[in-house]
């Protein structure tokens, strides 16, 4: 019901005609789903520190030898605010380029992985850095709203951080004030 209300109060912004864009059920839950996994159990907010993870992407490796394990923020589609797109995350990228070269040696053969630096500069350059400017100055002010809000309030409600993302993702701003 709570979703059903949140949809209708932003139906200015989702209508089909004029452009904008439009939002699914499944990201409504998805973001629901995001929302309950990050924010605190008893009062509803999402603090400070929970605020990188469930806007970013975070990369844990546990050892030299251990390759990158992803932990992808669940925020997709409509509501992704990753700077990098995930293609081009460093773990995604690491496991591209690597080479598994065989070494036989007298204990037997063994497998080893090495970044082929061909393939990295080849994903490299596929990169468009004016996309990541504009996706990085989107996090930037998501971020810092959201900073904001969350030290008036000692964290941010479901609601100001669903009008944040519609605002910085939904909304052109010069369209929205004709």
């Amino acid at each position: 019901m709570f979703t059903g209300v949140m949809v209708q109060n932003f139906s200015y912004v989702f209508q089909s005609t004029g452009g904008a864009k439009a939002i699914s059920r499944e990201e409504i839950r998805s973001f629901k789903k995001t929302w309950a996994e990050y924010s605190n159990p008893k009062t509803g907010l999402l603090e400070q520190s929970r605020l990188v993870p469930f806007l970013g992407v975070s990369s844990v490796r546990r050892n030299v030898h251990e390759t990158y394990r992803l932990v992808f923020q669940k925020l997709s589609g409509i509501f992704e605010v990753r700077i990098y797109p995930t293609e081009y995350s460093v773990p995604s990228i690491v496991s591209t380029c690597e080479d598994i070269q065989k070494t036989v040696t007298t204990e037997g053969t063994k497998k080893e992985r090495a970044l082929n630096p061909r393939k990295v500069n080849k994903v490299l350059r596929k990169i468009d850095f004016d996309v990541i400017r504009q996706r990085r100055a989107v996090y930037c002010r998501l971020f810092h709203e959201a900073s904001i809000i969350e030290s008036h309030h000692k964290g941010i409600s479901f609601t100001e951080m669903l009008f944040l993302l519609a605002h910085h993702k939904l909304i052109v701003d010069r369209d929205a004030l004709e």
